[in-house]
This record gives structure tokens, sequence and C-alpha cells, in this order.
């Protein structure tokens, strides 16, 4: 699949002594998240920045659609890109619909329909319209201002989204109830995105895949499971270490290690679950082990419903038409077993 976003060679320097960007390059698929991910400092905002203009290149090209985005006029440009600020970035003197109609407006979009979008996001983003429409920022709590900056992203469906740490400003519990609600959006799975983060979970639970950044430069770019188990380098190793094991089970989906459950006779357990069985939770193969360890220590029996099907499937299975469709019963000791076959039989 060719993509969407090509950032080459892409180098930003303020002064001659330090190059803030440093010959970065990496590739986003239509449809896909890429996280920029690592260190303060490290140049994932100023690159993110110069996608839409916000800062223009010293050196290096950047792609969008193929077009080489500086051939663009800057404004034009980012009408068709969807941008979330930490703060919200809210005009203080807008009212609610305002903020969010800005860039359809911009575009031409008639009233009635800025109206009907407007609704349909406050609505998904769990806003009453009725209450809120006509509201200002300076009447919003935090989390509030946050999702309707969120809605003003979406409002205009453009097909990119970048977001530069968008929930890092709110406090723990709102920062994972505002970035589950966000996820949960069909206009979430629309989009490419580039997202900006320093929360080494967010961008686990969020990233198709992961550009790590240290000092201006990549130092990894890949599928989260890669940073994790073939690291480039010993920065990259030693940048996880501290969450290694969650990372890991989080990373990892029950279909990546799902032979290791058919196959392994230590596996006490996974046995074929009859017509009758009663297991309290279950989980999809397409799940990460995280998740069914969680549901695992949480159900009363200590076990877990997996089941496999095309959706859990990698592509390559599912092209090639086999209609796999199984069930097993697991529990904690099963699902750590697996995990730990993985890791001996993959990577030593």
């Amino acid at each position: 699949m060719a993509a969407l976003i090509k950032v080459d060679k892409v180098s930003k320097w303020f002064s001659p002594a330090k190059k803030v960007v440093d010959d970065v390059s990496f590739e986003v698929e239509e449809g896909e998240t890429l996280i920029l991910l690592g260190t303060s400092g490290g140049g994932k905002t100023t690159t993110l920045r110069m996608i839409n203009r916000l800062i223009e290149t010293s050196k290096g090209d950047i792609y969008i659609n193929g077009s080489n985005i500086s051939g663009q006029s800057p404004e034009i440009l980012r009408r068709g890109i969807g941008y979330v600020l930490q703060s919200g970035g809210l005009f203080p003197h807008y009212t609610v619909a305002q903020n969010i109609g800005i860039v359809p407006s911009l575009l031409g979009w008639k009233p009635a329909r800025i109206e009907e979008r407007t609704t349909i996001l406050l609505q998904k983003l769990k806003l009453d319209p009725q209450e809120y429409r006509n509201v200002y920022p300076a009447q919003l709590s935090g989390g509030q201002q946050q999702r309707v900056g969120l809605a003003r992203a979406l409002a205009a469906d453009q097909p990119v989204l970048l977001m530069d740490e968008p929930f890092g400003a709110l406090d723990p519990i709102t920062r994972v109830q505002v970035r589950r609600d966000f996820l949960s959006l069909d206009e979430w799975n629309r989009r490419t995105v580039i997202m900006v983060t320093h929360d080494v979970q967010e961008a686990f639970e969020m990233a198709d895949r992961i550009c790590l950044m240290h000092e201006g430069k990549v130092q990894q770019w890949g599928k989260p499971v890669d940073l994790l188990f073939q690291p480039a380098n010993a920065w990259v190793k030693s940048f996880f270490d501290e969450n290694r094991f969650q990372l890991e089970l989080s990373a990892l989906t029950i279909a990546e290690v799902w032979p290791l459950y058919k196959e392994d006779s230590r596996l006490s357990s996974a046995s074929v679950i009859p017509t009758n069985g009663r297991v309290n939770s279950s989980i999809r193969s397409s799940g990460s082990l995280w998740s069914a360890l969680e549901m695992a220590s949480a159900s009363p029996d200590g076990s877990v419903r997996i089941t496999y099907d095309l959706a859990g499937q990698r592509h390559t299975e599912r092209d090639s038409g086999k209609q796999e469709h199984s069930e097993r019963v697991l529990n904690r000791e099963d699902i750590l077993s697996a995990y730990q076959n993985y890791k001996t039989s993959t990577h030593g």
C-alpha cells in the first residue's frame, strides 16, 4: 500500500549550532495511526508542525498523497488537515458551535450542514448540544474543552489528523475517559493519524506503528512489538525497560501467540469449550494478552474464553480462504506460559 504521508530526510535548525530535527524519515499508510514518542526536546512536536507547515523545514521533503506540501499554500494545506493541540486551542471569543464550525465555514459548507455536523460530534463526544452549543470555552472544564477541540479537528472530515499531546493537559482519570471516548468514534477509524505523546502506555494503546525519537533523530520506527522484541539499539531497549512486562503483553495479540496455545501440551486448561460451558469473560483473538490476563484475573473462575476467528487472523490467513473458528478457555497460567513460549521461540 502506498504511503499517504511521507517524511523524507527532513531536518530543522533554528541556529547553525544545533539541529532540532535531524534527517528524519518515516511513512504513514492510509488509515494508520503513527505515534511520535520519545524524550522531551526530542523533536516530536517540531516534526509534527512541519507536516502542516506551522514550522517550515530547513531541509528535506514532506509529501501528502504524493504531492510535496511545499508546493501548496499553508492555508489551503491546513484546511485539509485536522489539528488538535494539548490545550484544545479554542478561540475564547467563539462559542462551542462556532469553534467547531470554523474549518467547515472556510470550506464553504452551508450553515445547516455545519449545524448538523456540530450536533452529531457533540453527541458522540458526550456533550449535550442543547447545553453546550452556545457556551464559551471559559465556561467549560478542561476535559470538556479538549472534547470540543477534538470535535473541531474532526468537523470537516479531513482524511489526515495531527494531534500534539491531545490528552496531556488532563488529569489521569479524565485523560483515560476522553481518550477512550475518542477511540470509540467511527471518525477515528477513518483517519490517517500522526500523534505526539510522552505517555508510553497511551502510545501502545493507540499506535499501529511508533516512531521513537531522541535528540532530534529517529531511533527506531515500526510496530510496537518490533520495538520491544527487536530493539535497534541499547537506547531503544532501555527506553521501555521500566514497564516492559506490561508493554509486551499489551503489544502482543492473542492471535500472534495462538499456535502456542494449541501446540503446547503444558497448557493445563486449554480445552475446547463444551456446548453448555460457562465462562464469565470472553475476548476475541485480536485482543491483547494484557487484556486477556486482566479479564482472567477479574473473573470468579480465574479464566477467560478466547474466540479465534477471521477478525483476529493475519492478512495472509484471511487471504488464503482459511476459515478456522475455534474457542478455548485459558487461565492466567496458560496466558503467561504462552507469553514466555513466544519470547523463547521468536527471540531466544
